[in-house]
């Protein structure tokens, strides 16, 4: 009995296997770039209502935002909707004197696919259609998806910036929340059609690159903020976006100095306990190029930090070392859209 069990268990084991055999080469795929709405849908359903920091509006949004310099992209099995890997790419021009470069996010492939020969074909039609190799691309990848990227370019530097995730519950935040002091008489104000001018000449300062259309969205539609000094200028800027799943998300928070980012997040944190949002936790992001990006929120919480590690921001042609202001950075904006 024991034999006959086990060799069912092994039969179906290989129709498994055999059922999620995929082809290795590129051409037994379909690409579709910026799918319809039933595409979109079917993309959804599997992979992006499962997304925690992900909502269907944000396609919208990014495509209104980026225009033609946004791309979405599925590979699916040739002549199905069965989506093998999903992501997009970005194009952003540059402010100033850095280079402009393609930006690669929304990375997913779906567990029954995943293996060599999905990685292969993410390959061959990253360096023939996307040019990798002589486009300036960067990427905020995750373990995985490094493998890739290193035969797609041929650069295996990890060393720009490595991301660290951290979640935090409501109830790990002490109330009444902590006032932070300050030396520099700070003013923190919330976002509007007004200030949001200010909002996106700060963001300018930390990311020379084109996505003001973004970051004015995201900060009017979320809970956003910016901090004035007793001149009057801009030392800071935060924003939480809340998603559909409870998901409380900072991205990004760009400040002077600790204190300043400390102010800003207490700011928002206060509106979200005041307005009783449904929050199921925190999403904080850090880095290690910012003094204190782990550390800073601290003073805020009932229990000790806490973080893992999330990706290494890769690049094609040009080390980014210096694109960005990362001094300020004490949590980049979503790293699916860009490097901070």
């Amino acid at each position: 009995m024991i034999l006959k069990t086990k060799l069912f268990q092994n039969h179906i084991i290989r129709q498994i296997s055999s059922k999620n055999k995929i082809s290795s080469n590129l051409d037994d795929y379909d690409v579709v770039i910026n799918p319809d709405d039933n595409l979109f849908e079917v993309f959804m359903q599997e992979q992006g209502n499962g997304r925690f920091d992900f909502k269907k509006e944000d396609y919208s949004t990014w495509k209104s935002s980026w225009g033609d310099a946004y791309r979405f992209g599925l590979i699916l099995l040739k002549g199905t909707e069965s989506i093998a890997y999903s992501f997009h790419t970005i194009q952003y021009k540059s402010l100033g004197l850095q280079p402009d470069f393609r930006h690669l996010g929304m990375a997913w492939v779906p567990e029954k696919y995943r293996g060599k020969s999905i990685l292969k074909v993410v390959t061959d039609y990253l360096i023939q259609e996307e040019r990798m190799k002589h486009q300036n691309m960067l990427a905020c990848n995750v373990h995985w998806s490094q493998n890739f990227w290193l035969k797609a370019t041929g650069r295996s530097d990890i060393g720009a910036c490595t991301y660290y995730i951290s979640y935090y519950e409501l109830y790990d935040f002490k109330v009444p929340i902590p006032k932070i002091k300050d030396d520099c008489e700070i003013v923190v104000k919330n976002v509007n059609t007004k200030t949001v001018t200010d909002v996106l000449k700060y963001d300018t300062s930390i990311f020379p690159f084109n996505r003001k259309n973004w970051i004015e969205s995201l900060f009017l539609e979320g809970i956003g903020r910016v901090a004035y000094n007793s001149d009057g200028n801009v030392v800071g800027i935060g924003c939480l976006s809340t998603y559909p799943s409870g998901e409380c998300v900072i991205s990004p928070l760009y400040a002077d100095n600790t204190k300043i980012a400390q102010k800003i997040f207490g700011s928002m944190l206060e509106e979200v306990i005041e307005k009783n949002k449904k929050i199921r936790r925190f999403q904080v992001r850090s880095n290690d190029q910012c003094s204190n990006s782990y550390e800073w929120i601290q003073p805020f919480l009932k229990i000790p930090l806490r973080r893992s590690h999330l990706s290494n921001l890769c690049y094609s042609i040009y080390p980014p070392r210096h694109y960005f202001n990362f001094n300020k950075v004490f949590v980049n904006a979503h790293p699916t859209n860009a490097p901070c």
